[in-house]
């Protein structure tokens, strides 16, 4: 039994460490939008990790659509491509959101950008965005945003905050099942052991 007790604590501790304290997994977000169009982006990324927060792309390679460090605007690292098209909506950048707007959006901007955080030394990935660009023609089109963690749609400029409850859920449901199958073996070598100990002790009498 100290045996199981001992797992217990293990287990409970790394479930804190990687729940609690770890960094959130990334959230997934689809966004089509018309040629022309300006699209809004927000990403919810915790103070811990946004000292610094950049969003990338691949063009050829990785590149850098933006990137605050500290606070400000680096110009020096930003792709040719996007240069006076990104608006950041929160000029202070209080709070855990990054908020920002890519402006006159093209069909060559279609593809995968993700927005990372950093946290000593390191860029964590808190956003992928999969954005579709079609050509213009439809008056009606309006830009649509997809949050696929929870599958809900939502409207141009609504802060995205990605609820990672699901996720969470999975993993201590398989940790759960873990655990069930360990405590089963524990409980079925005591049986055998047991079952050996009767066995022996009545050899012996006999």
């Amino acid at each position: 039994m100290a045996l199981i007790g001992l797992f217990q604590l293990v287990l409970s501790t790394l479930l804190f460490v990687v729940v609690i304290d770890g960094p959130p997994p990334p959230a997934n977000i689809s966004i089509q939008a018309e040629s022309g169009q300006d699209v809004p982006l927000t990403c919810h990324i915790p103070d811990k990790y946004n000292s610094s927060v950049k969003l990338s792309k691949v063009v050829s390679e990785r590149v850098t659509v933006c990137l605050f460090r500290n606070g400000q605007f680096d110009k020096e690292s930003q792709h040719p491509s996007f240069r006076n098209r990104v608006v950041l909506n929160d000029s202070n950048r209080n709070g855990e959101y990054l908020s920002l707007t890519l402006k006159n959006m093209t069909t060559a901007d279609r593809g995968t950008y993700w927005a990372h955080g950093l946290h000593e030394s390191t860029w964590y990935t808190f956003c992928v965005y999969i954005l579709t660009v079609v050509g213009t023609g439809n008056p009606n089109w309006r830009i649509h945003v997809e949050d696929q963690n929870n599958k809900t749609s939502l409207d141009d400029g609504v802060k995205i905050k990605i609820s990672t409850l699901t996720v969470v859920l999975y993993v201590l449901g398989g940790v759960l099942v873990l655990v069930l199958v360990f405590l089963g073996v524990i409980c079925f070598k005591q049986h055998q052991n047991s079952n050996s100990l009767l066995l022996n002790h009545r050899l012996n009498k006999s």
